[in-house]
């Protein structure tokens, strides 16, 4: 598969309307801006679709602000990713050194290597990223997936849609994605796509990952990705499954499938926020920092506690 370059990402959709192929995940992200200018329209993805969905306002604050979402758990996704998919890139990305931030010269080399775009990450981060990069690549061998012989990786998905079932939006959108895992023809899952999901949640439940599943909106992009990587390539791929590594040591692994029918569903869900989406940017409205009034709701531990007391029961708890 080619290494994409911006240019041959704009020429193909001018051409063709989409484009795929490999792509650095930093560039992929700094293209977003370029082709939103080159193309008059807004580019959005998954994760912009879904804070947006979150917040409207929030979402464009932030987007104007060049507010990032930064974390613990964010940067060891980070670097379990890189070390699984692009492992290429690692000594680029990240760099592993005992670095004293309360001295100038630990903030200084902090900066120096931020302003070469690498992260900066604690021995001990690393070491457990190797435990959970690895057990990542177990598993995917054991589902007969090698990277470069069996699947690619970080694969970019763009797509021009100015129309959704017949109807137009309110205006053009680039829709983007990125593939972690796209198997080659001949493997055991040739009719999938994969995404390698790092969770703090225990993998052996598997309920608190449908928890998060649900939580982060994973379902909506799977239908999504399904859809763009058809729509670019002319195949009809119909299955998704992601691979949750736990970052809590021993690190387990489990492979959770979404079903055909609930991907209809959320086929619907990222249409509906297309839509949203492209009404909001035409008018240039993102709703307003004070919000509608709403009725506490309880959780359902509280709720069941309240039918206690409201059936004379809170004795027997």
């Amino acid at each position: 598969m080619e290494t994409m370059t911006l240019a041959m990402v704009v020429a193909a959709l001018r051409e063709r309307g989409s484009a795929y192929g490999l792509v650095n995940p930093e560039e992929y992200h700094r293209w977003k801006g370029k082709l939103s200018e080159e193309f008059g329209c807004p580019c959005v993805s998954k994760s912009s679709l879904c804070d947006f969905d979150a917040s409207p306002f929030r979402f464009r604050y932030n987007e104007l602000h060049h507010v990032r979402k930064e974390s613990a758990g964010l940067r060891m996704g980070s670097v379990v990713d890189c070390m699984v998919l692009t492992p290429e890139l690692y000594d680029k990305t990240f760099s592993c050194e005992e670095v004293n931030l309360r001295t100038k010269e630990g903030k200084e080399r902090r900066s120096h290597l931020e302003a070469e775009g690498i992260t900066l990450i604690k021995p001990e981060e690393e070491e457990q990223a190797r435990q959970v990069a690895g057990q990542a690549l177990r598993h995917l061998d054991a589902l007969g997936l090698v990277l470069g012989d069996s699947f690619d990786s970080q694969v970019g998905l763009f797509v021009y849609v100015a129309e959704l079932d017949g109807e137009p939006l309110a205006t053009p959108l680039i829709v983007t994605g990125m593939i972690d895992v796209l198997p080659r023809p001949g493997s055991a899952t040739e009719d999938a796509l994969w995404d390698l999901k790092t969770t703090s949640k225990d993998p052996s439940d598997s309920q608190q990952l449908c928890y998060a599943m649900e939580d982060f909106h994973y379902g909506v992009g799977a239908a999504l990705y399904l859809d763009l990587y058809n729509i670019c390539t002319g195949e009809t791929r119909s299955r998704f499954g992601h691979l949750f590594v736990g970052t809590e040591l021993p690190a387990m692994s489990r492979a959770v499938w979404i079903g055909e029918g609930d991907l209809e569903v959320y086929r619907h869900d990222y249409k509906a926020l297309l839509r949203r989406y492209a009404a909001a940017a035409a008018q240039d409205f993102w709703g307003e920092p004070t919000l509608p009034e709403v009725y506490y709701q309880p959780t359902k531990r509280e709720a069941l506690r309240f039918s206690r007391v409201m059936f004379g029961k809170e004795a027997e708890v």
